[in-house]
């Protein structure tokens, strides 16, 4: 049934089965990543939950049906994303999307902004290998913006997790 009604998504590192049925958001999806004109007023007007679900920028692994933001638009996007409350769903959701689907320029264009994003906290997931403000710090260590504080409790976090929760 793969690609008739089903389709396998990956994100992050899993893999997830969903149902492929065309959506308003999906039509508009595909419209807005072939105007480049249209993508500024989208990131500039939608929801902040949407971009942080349903958008992807240029440069990041390329996610089914999200709508692609160019590197034109990225200080709009960053702008938006320095926007984001500080509430633990959130934050969530901003570090997922800065872990999997930011470009880097956009990563570090968002430290560069507020460095202090990096003490926000997140609803944490019931295994390490889900917690997405992990996910994101491992992704700031990558790019060599990660400070050693910070990265030393993230390790000790980590080592925990295996050794005691044996995750």
């Amino acid at each position: 049934l793969e690609h008739s009604f089903l389709s396998v998504r990956q994100e992050a590192a899993h893999q997830s089965w969903g149902f492929v049925h065309p959506t308003f958001t999906d039509a508009i999806s595909r419209m807005l990543s072939g105007r480049p004109d249209l993508v500024e007023l989208y990131v500039q007007g939608a929801k902040v939950e949407t971009l942080l679900s349903e958008a992807v920028c240029e440069g990041a692994a390329p996610i089914r049906d999200a709508v692609v933001i160019p590197a034109s638009a990225s200080e709009h996007l960053v702008r938006r994303l320095l926007a984001v409350p500080d509430v633990p769903d959130l934050n969530r959701s901003l570090f997922e999307f800065l872990s999997v689907r930011a470009s880097d320029c956009v990563v570090s264009a968002i430290l560069d902004a507020d460095v202090n994003l990096l003490h926000r906290e997140a609803r944490q997931h019931w295994k390490i290998w889900g917690d997405q403000r992990i996910r994101f710090l491992a992704r700031v260590h990558k790019l060599h913006r990660l400070p050693e504080d910070i990265g030393a409790d993230a390790a000790e976090r980590l080592e925990y997790a295996a050794t005691e929760d044996l995750d």
